[in-house]
């Protein structure tokens, strides 16, 4: 379920009431803003951002704090459609030690209630429930407009919703369609009716159309198309969920229509999912084209972005080097300073390095005995079992039973061989993983792969991929054999010089982590090559590993 534009509405009236009270912003600063917000071309973002930086650094030399929290918030808008979620939550926490700074008064309260609602999505986008309530209520203390507090309570039922605590969804939801009504919202009024729905459908209540229909009839009177979209896409949730596949299907083209005709991709994508999930398996390909298409728009994005911040720090640099010259001409003593602490950390650079070879000398060791074994299981072993069930096959008299074992007993042969087997360095590592994750997948358990592709694989050393393959494998394999999860997600991000992967499963989960051989081979491994893995588990909530390499 998506959120709406309420939020992108509150956020286009504190640009305005901002640039009339208070900051006296400029044409070009409302502009920038807007740009942010529906960016048009490739590098708006990036142009918007080497924008709001520098008026950033302008505004804290003139001690303009109220003209420095607009432009952090700017940023951090622009950090959180990139998908930068940590720089977005620090620059966010900023905005807050600012805001400190001056007395309270309407702007900074609104500035306040904005800058906390931001905050709390990214709680809820980094799955951390609790801080995002936490937070969520501390807005809903603060806010004094009803439109605001209307915003948070339909945040926390989000919250709620993503925790499957229904029942408390289902209260902050019906609170803010009655906040709504008394305030005469037209649009929120729709948006809590939706969601009303949307919660009381995942219940399984009987009342749950009505909702949706209602809230779908009121968006179509003001024309709202975006929110009609949002009520398509979750009555066709709805019918899917009661098993009426003609109305969803239904739904879902209306939805197809309206994100074909708006040019959105990522509601194309999440119509098409859905038709996919209804079995309507011929949209697979135009599905994964979108997908691509998601991915190379965002690749861009971040591309251009990440060029102007390396232009920006580069002039920067060229600045501070200037600085600098002057400085090292009058302390050449400094230079052998500098000289003797470099060889200091280059020998114990030196030191963990050889440490580290050899750590992974014995790791490649034992990844070649693994692969002889399985060379060995498969040419001497398995072989043998075929040629038996051959020569049995032209038998008379041979109990058929006997012949069903042996084909099970070959069978589990050459999966203990292809486990244990070693990667081929010419077949691409991602493709490698697409098909470790794909083989897993069948009618019950749906996987939802993000980022994948993302990842410079063969930047990686050949350990490392080894043993991302060798981890998820078993990870994998622990999920199909105990989790009976429907629904697995696997996210792949490199965050600076780290790649975190996580796996999280909707499964029964369990009380008290049980480390099995598994898992803790999947400990051993991570750790053979410096990475982390933390394991999270509870009863019918899944489990959740988290890989840090």
């Amino acid at each position: 379920m998506k959120p709406s534009n309420i939020s992108f509405l509150f956020f286009l009236f504190l640009i305005f009431f901002t640039s009339n009270s208070y900051c006296q912003i400029n044409d070009s600063i409302s502009y920038y803003s807007a740009l942010i917000q529906n960016p048009k071309n490739s590098d708006d973002l990036a142009i918007s951002y080497r924008f709001f930086l520098k008026k950033k650094d302008e505004y804290s030399n003139k001690a303009l704090i109220r003209d420095e929290i607009f432009a952090t918030q700017n940023i951090a808008d622009i950090q959180k459609q990139l998908g930068y979620i940590d720089e977005s939550e620090r620059l966010n926490i900023e905005c807050l030690e600012l805001l400190d700074l001056i007395e309270d008064d309407e702007w900074s309260i609104r500035s306040k209630v904005k800058t906390i609602n931001d905050l709390g999505k990214i709680y809820r986008y980094k799955k951390d429930y609790k801080e995002a309530l936490k937070i969520y209520k501390t807005g809903l203390n603060l806010a004094k407009k009803k439109s605001d507090e209307n915003i948070i309570l339909n945040n926390i039922g989000f919250v709620y919703l993503q925790k499957n605590e229904l029942q408390s969804a289902l209260k902050y939801f019906d609170s803010a369609y009655k906040n709504a009504l008394e305030n005469n919202d037209t649009l929120n009024i729709a948006r809590s009716l939706d969601n009303l729905g949307f919660t009381k459908s995942k219940m399984g209540r009987d009342d749950a159309e009505e909702d949706l229909i209602q809230a779908l009839n009121i968006r179509k009177n003001v024309n709202y198309n975006n929110g009609i979209t949002n009520s398509y896409e979750n009555l066709a949730k709805h019918f899917q969920s009661i098993n009426d596949s003609e109305k969803a299907l239904f739904y879902s083209d209306k939805v197809i229509y309206l994100a074909k005709k708006s040019n959105s991709l990522e509601q194309l994508e999440s119509a098409l999912r859905l038709k996919i999930e209804l079995g309507y398996d011929f949209v697979k390909s135009e599905y994964i084209n979108i997908r691509d298409s998601i991915d190379d728009i965002k690749d861009t994005d971040r591309n251009n972005f990440n060029y102007y911040v390396y232009q920006y720090g580069k002039k920067e640099k060229q600045l501070q080097d200037s600085r600098l010259e002057n400085a090292k001409q009058k302390s050449e003593n400094l230079v052998y300073l500098l000289f003797g602490i470099v060889v200091f950390f280059g020998s114990i650079f030196l030191y963990f390095y050889l440490k580290s070879k050899h750590k992974k000398e014995k790791l490649k060791e034992i990844y070649n005995t693994e692969s002889r074994i399985s060379k060995k299981v498969h040419d001497e072993v398995a072989n043998d079992v075929f040629q038996l069930m051959t020569k049995l096959e032209h038998e008379d008299q041979i109990d058929s039973e006997v012949i069903n074992e042996l084909n099970s007993l070959y069978a589990r042969t050459r999966d203990i061989s292809k486990e244990h087997g070693t990667l081929n360095s010419d077949y691409p590592f991602v493709d490698y993983l697409g098909e470790l994750i794909e083989s897993f997948q069948d009618t019950e358990t749906n996987i939802i792969i993000k980022g994948l592709t993302d990842i410079s694989w063969n930047l990686l050393p050949e350990i490392h991929r080894v043993t991302i393959y060798k981890v998820l494998q078993e990870l994998l394999i622990n999920m199909k054999k105990h989790s009976q999860a429907s629904i697995v997600v696997l996210v792949f991000e490199k965050e600076k010089r780290k790649l975190n992967i996580s796996v999280n499963d909707n499964g029964v989960g369990a009380s008290t982590l049980k480390r099995s051989n598994g898992l803790q081979n999947t400990e051993n491994r991570i750790q053979s090559i410096n990475g982390t893995i933390i394991f999270e588990t509870e009863p019918n909530k899944g489990f959740k590993t988290k890989i840090t390499i």
